[in-house]
Order: C-alpha cells, then structure tokens, then sequence
C-alpha cells in the first residue's frame, strides 16, 4: 500500500535531508497546502525536506530563499527516474469481474475480466500497482490522484514533477488500455477520443484474460451483445506478430488467398506445424532457408540450432549464402543492411535477422500480400486507439481512433537487434499506421 504519515516520514525523511516537489493537486490536500507563514505553494515547487529525529504530521521545508513547515501529506515523495516497472495487463485487472465472452473475433469461449463502472477499474490498476514492487510509492499515488481526486471533469492527468517524462511513458504503455475502457465507462469521448466508437446501450468493458489470446487488447460490450473491439498502443505503438496475428488467420482462410508471398508463408507455418504464434523462428527459417536462400534441406530449423551452439563449419556455404544476398541488395531496404554483413561475419550472430528482413521486405513488395493481409486484418473489425504519446507526457489523455481497415500496414524485420541469433524481440512483425 502506499506509504503516509509517519511511516512515510520514516522511510524516506527521518534524519535526512531530501529534495522532493510539493503534491497538491488533489482535493484531499487542497486545505493542506500552506507553509506557517500562509504562503500557498504550486503543486510540483521544488523543496528540500528537513527530517528530523521526530515525528509530525508538519515536516521543516526550505523552497528558494525562503524556509518553513509544510504537512507530509502535500509532500510528494523522492523517486528515481531510472525506475523500470515491471507491469503487466494481468495485474491491473485481477478485480475485474471473470466472464466468458462465446466468440471474440472468430475464438470461441475466452476468459475475459469485466468492468462495469469506472470505480472498478480504478480499483482494480491501483491494486495492481500496489501490489507490484518495482511500481514506486510515488507513481501509485499519481493514480490515485488522478482516479479518485483529480478528475474535474476533463480526464486528464496533473503530473508531479517527480513523475518524469520517462516514468509517464510507461505510465500511459502499461495502463493506456485501461484508460480506453475508464474514458469510455464514463461516457466522456469528447476531447479524449477522436471519435466515438462506444455502443449506445454499453454494459461493460472487458479485457480477455489468457496470455495466448492475440487478437485484440480489449472491447466494449453492449448489452445486446454487440462488440467494439479494440488494440490499444501507445504512440505509434509496438510492431505486432505476424505470427501471432495474421498468419493464424490466414491459415483459417488459405483456399481465399491469391498467390503470393503471404500464402508462400502459410505453407511454410504448415510444413513447420503446431502454433505460429509460438513457431515463428521455426517458419523463419522453413521459408528464409529454402525460399530466399534456395538451400535444399530437409531440416532448416537445425541450421539455426548450429550457429547458436557455435558449431559453423558444417553450414558455412549457408551463411556464405546469405550474406552474399545481402551483399547483392537482398529483397530490399532492411535486408541489404551493410550491418547484417558486419554481425554475419561474427559467427553469422545475424543469420535470423537477415531471413526475417528478407520475409518483411518481400511482404512489402508484393502488392497482393499487402491486400491480403490488410483483408484478414480488416475482417477482425476492430479499432486500433492510439494513445497521442506528446500530448501525454504533458497530461492530456487523448486516444487517435482508427479503423484497421483505414489504415496502412506494412512490415518490418528488424526488431531484434541484428547481433542475436535468437531474435529475442520478434521476428517478422507488421504495424498499422
């Protein structure tokens, strides 16, 4: 729980002397904010705090020339700015309601969290922050204000400037889908989201509760049953699976699909078998090897298991091969990267890089690919709301609204670092823009 009174003044002030910020913007310290000489302070003055060796709910303060005794409620306590938090979806929506929702974009029977009310959700994320230990004392409090205290009708945040611009970014990464469903659950569109996607007869917000789902990050639900489906990013956003997202969906379909590079990778995901999701590198390396390289083998996935035990000799003429493709300009931009050259010649560390680049930009190229997979992605119906990242760092909640099917896709193989054989960071991922 977020530490007050004088287990806050133990733990961060006794016997020190600690810069920190005045914390005021909150109705419950509002009648709290004067020094003992009535001098009002703006919420985020900095100050220095004089502990002491004895408690009081009035700690000595000194701001600019000046010096005084303030209440510990309206000092904000002293964080790093280095702070990485550990958060995920799942520990902000453990109070939420458990349901099963029949059918979420063609999958059948998933578990979802319900939230009927904003109170819930406010609940429910600051439980989660609570309960995690890298979540600093400070950046809960920050929720709490802007949930319980702070709201003045217009949803915003009132940042302290103890909250720097570093920890609001993963403020609005980890808690953005949350605010999509507290903004819509308060009926308050207008001025946070560019348009109105809620149902007109709305009786929840749900979030499916199962790591392996994919498909979409959340939705509103009508009492009807209707859904409005929603992926929520903040800013551009992160590059999605391709695994995970389309090709799962492209298999459903394949007897659909005009031929093209994208069918090309569904027979590739059925060589390979089992979940793409969790087969990627296997499809990587199915297609990389034997399409883009032109390498005959029945095994290709043990060409990667080889170069990430360091055991080169027996597929040198593999790597030769590759880098010779980058070398002669590949299948495009990202493929013919000179750097893939460069960690190629290091025990070919970017072996994996070069075929995921290779599969991007040919996906890229190739007009009916675009088409098709935009189809698949724009069958889903879902909105994509992206949280305006600029104007949240200065406060204002703010989500860009679009349809999948209206915007542009496009893909990308270089999200892993080009020196990691395993591409720990994905492989071939797709954005829409």
């Amino acid at each position: 729980m977020a530490k007050t009174g004088r287990v806050k003044w133990e733990h961060y002030f006794k016997d020190r002397e600690v810069e920190t910020f005045v914390k005021a913007n909150s109705k419950s310290t509002a009648d709290k904010n004067t020094t003992n000489t009535g001098e009002k302070l703006t919420h985020g003055t900095p100050i220095t705090v004089i502990g002491g060796n004895q408690y009081s709910t009035r700690l000595p303060i000194k701001w600019g020339n000046n010096t005084g005794d303030f209440h510990i409620d309206c000092i904000d306590k002293p964080g790093k700015t280095n702070v990485r938090m550990q958060i995920e979806a799942t520990k902000l929506i453990s109070l939420g309601h458990n349901i099963v929702v029949p059918n979420i974009l063609g999958i059948p029977d998933v578990k979802c969290k319900c939230f009927r009310t904003t109170e819930e959700i406010a609940k429910s994320v600051l439980k989660g922050l609570e309960d995690e230990p890298s979540v600093p004392d400070y950046v809960t409090e920050q929720l709490l204000d802007y949930f319980m205290d702070n709201l003045n009708g217009n949803y915003n945040f009132t940042w302290s400037k103890a909250v720097v611009d570093g920890i609001r970014k993963q403020i609005g990464t980890y808690v953005g889908e949350m605010l999509v469903g507290y903004i819509g659950l308060a009926g308050a569109p207008t001025g946070h989201m560019s348009s109105n996607i809620l149902p007109r007869d709305m009786d929840c917000f749900v979030i499916p509760d199962d790591p392996q789902f994919a498909g979409v990050d959340s939705l509103f639900l009508a009492k009807d049953g209707s859904q409005v489906p929603v992926s929520s990013k903040y800013g551009r956003g992160a590059l999605a699976s391709v695994w995970a997202n389309i090709i799962p969906v492209a298999i459903k379909y394949k007897n659909t699909l005009s031929d093209c590079v994208l069918k090309d990778l569904v027979a590739s995901a059925e060589e390979v078998g089992g979940d793409p999701a969790r087969k990627g590198k296997e499809i990587v390396y199915e297609y990389g090897i034997k399409q883009i390289l032109g390498v005959d083998t029945n095994a290709p996935y043990d060409i990667f298991k080889a170069f990430k035990s360091g055991n080169l000799k027996e597929h040198a003429p593999v790597l030769l091969k590759a880098l010779q493709y980058v070398k002669s300009g590949g299948d495009g931009t990202e493929s013919s990267a000179k750097v893939l050259i460069t960690n190629g010649k290091k025990g070919g560390k970017s072996l994996t890089a070069i075929l995921s680049r290779g599969i991007a930009d040919r996906l890229n190229n190739d007009a009916k690919s675009l088409a098709e997979a935009k189809r698949l992605i724009a069958g889903k119906d879902f909105y994509q709301a992206n949280l305006d990242d600029t104007k949240f760092i200065k406060g204002q909640v703010y989500f860009k609204m679009n349809k999948a099917a209206d915007m542009k896709l496009s893909f990308s193989g270089s999200k892993a670092s080009t020196s990691n054989i395993d591409a720990s960071q994905g492989t071939v991922n797709y954005l829409l823009a």
